[in-house]
């Protein structure tokens, strides 16, 4: 089960989340402050971060955990192809080394991808995300922010997510981050 909002106007991002985040029973205290943090961080990894030089394709992550910490990544290409990492991955293990995702009561609340266009994760990033949320979490916000400062915000059930892997069309369309 997906619910979908569509084309959301950044500004009107915070208030969403921090109504969807809410029923997660995140810290009573967030606040929209704390989900401009999540979007600025996502932005300032695409511009600060990264190394893109095959592709050249900027795609920057920030994640929130139930704590309401924020670690933030971006892409990290390699002539090696295996090698290379996407931003969503290096935002996690990013969290994760810094203790934020150690705990057994530490999860996952929410991803934002900043990319040119909005798109879904690969299945290698399906995979860690699944691997960081709390035992019998039923959903998981997704923010995908585009060039044009819109939002692509998306609730996904987990088992949804659980389906959702990229396929043949995915590649030769490049909707994939």
């Amino acid at each position: 089960m997906w619910a979908f909002y569509g084309e959301v106007p950044r500004e009107e991002i915070p208030a969403l989340l921090l109504s969807y985040v809410g029923s997660l029973g995140l810290n009573p205290e967030a606040d929209e402050k704390l989900f401009q943090a999540l979007l600025g961080a996502a932005d300032g990894a695409v511009e600060n971060g990264g190394h893109r030089p095959y592709s050249s394709y900027p795609v920057g992550a920030a994640i929130l955990t139930s704590a309401g910490k924020i670690a933030s990544g971006a892409n990290v290409e390699n002539a090696s192809y295996g090698g290379t990492v996407c931003a969503e991955r290096n935002a996690i293990w990013t969290a994760s080394a810094q203790g934020h995702l150690s705990l057994p009561d530490q999860h996952l609340a929410a991803v934002c991808v900043w990319t040119r266009e909005p798109s879904k994760p690969c299945a290698f990033c399906i995979g860690v995300i699944l691997e960081f949320l709390a035992p019998g979490q039923e959903y998981l916000a997704i923010v995908g922010i585009g060039e044009n400062q819109t939002g692509l915000v998306q609730v996904v059930s987990v088992e949804a997510l659980r389906r959702l892997i990229w396929n043949a069309n995915d590649l030769r369309t490049g909707l994939g981050s």
